[in-house]
């Protein structure tokens, strides 16, 4: 099994965001002497959990006859089986099996991991060959 991970500027950007806005939060909170405010910045703590999430887990696990799609916390959210890379078929750059495109979002993806992935279903078997020979 392969594994595909998040583009890790998506994990820089949910940590930046949860950080500051549980800055502004807490300096609000201590500008406006309100006590309740900072209880507001535990729900920025989430975003930045988000961020911890994708920098440390893939986003899904492949191999020749399984897709594995994650979300954040490293949840299963989708299970795609196939009988072999001749089932998925690849156009303008998406997955399809059965005729039905599989829900992944290239753009969250790490791009070299994604080429790979999208070389071991091509129709091309040098990259098949490859790992058949490891």
């Amino acid at each position: 099994m392969y594994q595909i991970n998040y583009d890790k500027k998506w994990a820089a950007i949910y940590w930046v965001a949860g950080f500051g806005t549980g800055l502004i939060f807490l300096l609000g909170g201590i500008i406006l002497k309100d006590p309740t405010l900072p209880l507001y910045a535990f729900s920025s703590a989430y975003l930045a959990a988000i961020g911890f999430s994708i920098h440390r887990n893939p986003y899904c696990i492949y191999g020749l006859t399984e897709i594995k799609v994650y979300g954040h916390f490293k949840m299963v959210r989708k299970v795609y089986r196939f009988d072999g890379p001749s089932d998925v078929k690849i156009h303008k750059n998406r997955l399809y099996i059965n005729g039905k495109k599989l829900k992944l979002s290239a753009w969250m993806m790490d791009k070299q991991d994604w080429k790979r992935m999208i070389e071991l279903y091509s129709p091309d078997e040098s990259f098949l060959n490859e790992l058949n020979e490891l």
